[in-house]
């Protein structure tokens, strides 16, 4: 039998990971390989669908720390109900670990699964509903309204195991149609960007930034990146500071681009790293670091608070669906992710 999985969050030991990672100069963003040939996003075996938010960061962790070559994910059930519905003669399986492997955990087969989580939403009891989407705080007598006084929370919905953890899944479970090369999807990205609107101009200072009060993005001159890769990277990190501004998600941080408190911007900055390397990865180009200075930086946040990395993740994926939200249609439709 395998053990119940438990419904709560252990936000300190993920944050823990995190920090031991970024504490080696390692910021755990993006697939570890560079082939084109498989979806960079850490997805579902069982329905070919891509993980969201803080799963990506989770899974991407695993991937990195166990030396994962795969990117694919699945359940229990998933191989239960696959090895039912296809009649298969061997059932899907976890591999079983010798006894002396090292990381083994409990079980019969040692295998370690990962949690993956679910974001929702709830309203504390002490809020009441009055009338017309005011809400009143029986403990403070305070008024608000519903955006005011909704909370977000994660729980854990399931534990998924890695490709390389299972044996006898089919081969058909395995193969997905290959990523674009990067000129084939940098019209796409073009498109995408023109209609979302924020003016890019070229910068002659030498430097790469958003100016939140002109809402404009500066950049210097493609032919100054190494690669096109480089370019899609940093337009990426500047794209999702761009999401942040006052008339779309505003986002606190964005404001003290030039503020001394750099704890602070740090956390704009660290949502801006997850978003461009999720929207690196949605489209085929290795993730790196645009601003690696910050880490040290970064492992302050999140010493200070065990869930600054789950709110990063979340305010990053929101800033990805702004932004996926304007490519072509057909392109939209394949961007849906779960």
């Amino acid at each position: 039998m395998y053990a119940k999985t438990s419904s709560k969050v252990n936000y300190s030991e993920i944050t823990a990971k995190v920090i031991e990672l970024m504490e080696q100069g390692i910021l755990p963003l993006g697939s570890q390989w560079e082939s084109g040939s498989n979806k960079m996003l850490p997805f579902n075996l069982a329905t070919g669908k891509m993980y969201r938010g803080m799963n990506i960061l989770h899974l991407w962790i695993a991937e990195m720390t166990k030396e994962y070559s795969s990117n694919g994910w699945m359940t229990i059930n998933q191989m239960r109900k696959i090895a039912t519905d296809d009649e298969l003669d061997e059932p899907i399986r976890l591999k079983t670990l010798p006894e002396n492997e090292p990381g083994r955990g409990n079980g019969k087969t040692g295998q370690k699964g990962v949690q993956v989580f679910h974001a929702d939403t709830f309203i504390p009891k002490e809020w009441k509903l009055q009338q017309d989407d005011v809400y009143r705080s029986e403990r403070s007598g305070d008024y608000s309204d519903e955006n005011g006084v909704r909370r977000s929370y994660l729980k854990v919905v399931g534990t998924v195991f890695n490709l390389e953890q299972i044996e006898n899944l089919p081969e058909k479970y395995k193969v997905f149609d290959a990523l674009e090369p990067l000129e084939v999807q940098q019209p796409i990205i073009t498109t995408m960007t023109e209609a979302y609107g924020v003016p890019i101009e070229v910068s002659n200072d030498g430097s790469c930034y958003y100016l939140p009060r002109l809402h404009k993005i500066r950049l210097v001159h493609q032919r100054l990146f190494k690669t096109p890769a480089d370019f899609e990277r940093v337009k990426f990190h500047e794209l999702v500071h761009s999401t942040g501004h006052d008339t779309l998600l505003n986002r606190e941080g964005v404001s003290l681009c030039n503020s001394k408190d750099i704890e602070k911007y740090a956390f704009e900055e660290l949502v801006a790293e997850l978003g461009a390397a999720f929207m690196c990865a949605h489209f085929g180009i290795p993730g790196l670091m645009v601003h690696a200075g910050y880490l040290s930086h970064y492992c302050k946040v999140l010493r200070k608070d065990d869930r600054a990395i789950f709110r990063a993740a979340a305010k990053a994926q929101a800033a990805v669906e702004l932004l996926l939200s304007h490519l072509p249609k057909q392109e939209e439709s394949n961007a849906s992710t779960d």
